[in-house]
């Protein structure tokens, strides 16, 4: 979109997958959708994960600490800025990556080991470590000059966060460096898709967080917005409900006719694979 809006000469046709327009250094919009999505009974759930994470530290941190010793990467920071993290994150996490289900998540009444083990496996601990840090400075530092980001909302945890007692993301940027944020640029992005994008077909998950960052076509353009229902991040164009209006889009756009049957698709355990592996001599990250 970014390209589109600077060089709106150089494709024809665009397809937006799940690429929000952020307002604010903590755009507002996030908190809403969080508080709304789902049903009352699965955001409680996770709301009760993430305070029982944090009453069990003293379990939970030895755990995290070992992790940390046995992992390939390097950790500068304490088990308890990963623990309050981790469990400041999850509710945003689960709604943008997981496959929803609640009856996953333990309880109040389960071990710390297996509040651990969910958090591991639903979480991503490498996130904190000193490869992957440096790797995403400079897009944290542009999150929180440019791009706009969301809260982590921890109103439900006060007097449990020791480590962090006022997490944000800005943690992640370069540190000593100002971050002056400038709303203007994602403004006139916005409005310049509004106004002159055409050839755009925006997709969106209907849970994935991100959604509440979505583009809202208007009839200046003739540009799509299509969300798909129960979706997360993961969305692909071969999932949607209204998949035939986007090959349809795209074959009066570019002149071209689409075979569907010949369509490459991921499978959700490709998708869903992390990137665990860092290279430091290419500066990179590669599936493992």
């Amino acid at each position: 979109m970014f390209h589109r809006r600077f060089h709106p000469g150089d494709v024809m046709a665009t397809v937006a997958k799940v690429a929000p327009i952020s307002l604010a250094i903590e755009d507002p919009r996030y908190d809403a959708f969080l508080e709304n999505v789902g049903d009352a009974p699965s955001r409680n759930k996770i709301k009760q994960f993430q305070i029982a994470l944090l009453e069990k530290r003293e379990e939970i941190l030895p755990l995290i600490r070992n992790y940390m010793d046995n992992s390939p990467f390097h950790y500068s920071v304490s088990e308890g800025v990963v623990l309050e993290f981790e469990a400041c994150e999850y509710a945003f996490s689960f709604w943008q990556v997981s496959d929803h289900d609640t009856s996953q998540i333990p309880d109040s009444s389960s071990s710390a080991l297996e509040l651990f083990t969910h958090i591991e496996e639903a979480g991503f601990m490498p996130l904190y470590s000193e490869e992957y840090m440096n790797f995403y400075q400079p897009v944290f530092y542009q999150f929180y000059t440019e791009l706009g980001y969301y809260r982590l909302i921890t109103d439900h945890l006060q007097g449990l966060l020791i480590s962090l007692p006022n997490p944000s993301y800005s943690f992640f940027a370069p540190a000593g460096v100002p971050l002056n944020f400038n709303p203007a640029v994602m403004q006139d992005v916005l409005q310049w898709l509004q106004t002159e994008g055409n050839n755009i077909i925006y997709i969106y998950g209907e849970l994935d967080p991100w959604t509440a960052g979505a583009v809202e076509p208007t009839a200046q353009t003739n540009a799509i917005k299509i969300v798909q229902a129960g979706a997360n991040h993961y969305i692909d164009i071969a999932d949607l409900d209204q998949k035939t209006l986007v090959y349809t889009a795209l074959e009066s756009w570019l002149g071209v006719e689409i075979n569907e049957g010949n369509l490459y698709r991921l499978s959700p355990s490709v998708r869903q694979k992390k990137w665990t592996e860092f290279s430091p001599q290419k500066d990179r990250f590669v599936i493992n």
